[in-house]
């Protein structure tokens, strides 16, 4: 049998580093990503234990609001930095006003 719970979730205006994808290591294949750059973003942290036929993981997902002028804006390549912890972005989505102007950026992400 298996299924979930929220262990809890908060949602506060946190300083978070985004480090910006730079290429992929030639020998090990592995990405290399900018230094971190500190920016100001909402971020909502939900902590969830998944029951699984082998036993129990723990998971953190991230969902972070960036507001349009920050810089740098993560892209799905990005990586962020927060409470000692890294995420990996998975979706990215740029929310606009009627005139099509770029209001924020939603990213959702797992811990790394």
């Amino acid at each position: 049998m298996s299924g979930s719970v929220s262990l809890g979730r908060h949602v506060t205006l946190e300083t978070i580093g985004v480090e910006v994808f730079l290429n992929v290591d030639g020998i090990e294949g592995a990405p290399a990503y900018d230094t971190p750059v500190s920016v100001q973003a909402r971020v909502l942290r939900q902590d969830k234990v998944l029951w699984l036929g082998d036993g129990s993981h723990t998971t953190t997902v991230l969902t972070v609001w960036f507001p349009q002028d920050t810089s740098p804006l993560p892209d799905h390549r990005a990586r962020l930095e927060w409470e000692d912890e890294f995420f990996i972005i998975e979706q990215v989505k740029d929310v606009k006003d009627r005139n099509a102007t770029l209001v924020h950026r939603r990213v959702r992400c797992r811990r790394e």
